[in-house]
């Protein structure tokens, strides 16, 4: 199941309601876990940041900016040391700053159309990150479990003394392979 945290940056009061429907956006997505906190301590109701690191933990981040420069310099200081690679991205508010801070994360970066009011528009950026980091996680289910069955398929063939055909169809091979069993 997906997590996703959604992080305010800046203490600007109204960002507690634009951060209550990001989670409320994302909860719409079936099984993904929410949590929330805000970079500065003691800011609204919601707990600080354990730490740099626990971003990577993440499976998507909406991030909740301020709409002044301090939020891009945060995000940036935030993210320049560990790239959030495979992790889904996005932004509620902020300035041209912050969304280019935002594309250096090195994370996937998503958005939606902004043509409704702030909180609606929050909620649907919740839930659009929720979705697809549901399917970015799936994939690289995926790509991790192709990567144990070719390295299984490696160490079948040199236990039998057999080479491994990098052009082989990979059903046919899989089924002789559960029939080895």
């Amino acid at each position: 199941m997906p997590s996703v945290m959604v992080l305010v940056l800046g203490s600007d009061g109204t960002l507690s309601s634009v951060a209550d429907a990001a989670v409320a956006g994302a909860k719409r997505v079936r099984f993904t876990e929410v949590t929330t906190r805000a970079l500065e301590p003691d800011v609204f109701r919601y707990r600080s940041l354990d730490g740099d690191d626990a971003l990577t933990s993440y499976d998507g981040i909406v991030f909740v900016a301020a709409d002044d420069s301090s939020s891009a310099v945060d995000l940036g200081r935030l993210t320049g040391a560990r790239p959030l690679t495979n992790t889904v991205v996005a932004r509620v508010g902020g300035d041209a700053a912050v969304s280019v801070a935002l594309v250096d994360t090195a994370g996937i970066v998503v958005s939606v159309p902004h043509n409704s009011s702030r909180e609606q528009h929050a909620a649907a950026v919740g839930e659009r990150v929720a979705q697809v980091a549901g399917w970015v996680r799936h994939a690289l289910g995926h790509e991790a479990e192709h990567r144990h069955h070719d390295h299984h398929h490696h160490d079948h063939g040199e236990t039998h003394g057999e080479t491994h055909d990098h052009d082989h169809d990979h059903d046919r091979d899989h089924a002789q392979h559960e029939h080895h069993r």
